[in-house]
């Protein structure tokens, strides 16, 4: 996960974040997430939030994939965040339900996000995010072929994360834990099979 790099001015310094993109991809990362809760993505107006996704996807240039962060306002805004990702050639999406919203609205927006996204969509599933349960994720999993992976972040993370691969059993390539690895062992003997913490 991609921290957002600042100016003075408050603008994205594009050249840091090129060398944070770059930094992951010397180092071994199987992949960048970018912007989601720790990429400040609340903070991004949506030219710059896209404008900056063109900067991640020229740097990394095909090293590892590059996964777009929709998560956003409103539905409408999270679905043309994922076209935006889809034109500029993210090679996955992630999305939370806005904030305030409920599980209802949540399930909707994953299968309008079917539609919006021709490729992998991953669920990441928080707290204050009108989070779902392991069984509405199962049955997204079921209805949305688009969704491969979860991010698991509901608090306690293991413990949810147990529940989810109950649920979904080898319907999803992976679930990740968050929480900047600190649970990952837990996680894993959970079913988790991945991690992805701030880089």
């Amino acid at each position: 996960l991609l921290p957002t790099t600042y100016a003075p001015n408050l603008e994205i310094d594009g050249d840091d974040l090129r060398a944070t993109a770059r930094f992951c991809c010397e180092t071994g990362q199987q992949g960048i997430v970018w912007p989601v809760m720790v990429g400040e993505f609340y903070f991004l107006g949506e030219g710059e939030r896209v404008g900056a996704l063109d900067l991640v996807l020229d740097e990394v240039n095909g090293r590892v994939p590059v996964v777009f962060g929709c998560s956003g306002i409103s539905v409408p805004q999270v679905l043309d965040f994922a076209r935006a990702g889809q034109k500029a050639g993210a090679d996955a999406v992630i999305a939370m339900a806005p904030a305030r919203t409920n599980a209802a609205v949540a399930i909707d927006m994953f299968r309008r996000l079917g539609d919006a996204f021709d490729g992998p969509i991953i669920v990441q599933n928080a707290g204050g995010y009108a989070p779902l349960t392991g069984e509405q994720i199962a049955t997204l999993v079921e209805d949305v072929p688009g969704i491969e992976y979860v991010k698991e972040e509901r608090q306690p993370g293991p413990r949810h994360i147990g529940e989810v691969r109950r649920c979904v059993g080898d319907g999803v390539k992976t679930i990740f834990g968050g929480a900047a690895g600190k649970f990952l062992p837990a996680e894993m003997r959970q079913g988790a099979d991945g991690c992805m913490p701030v880089c």
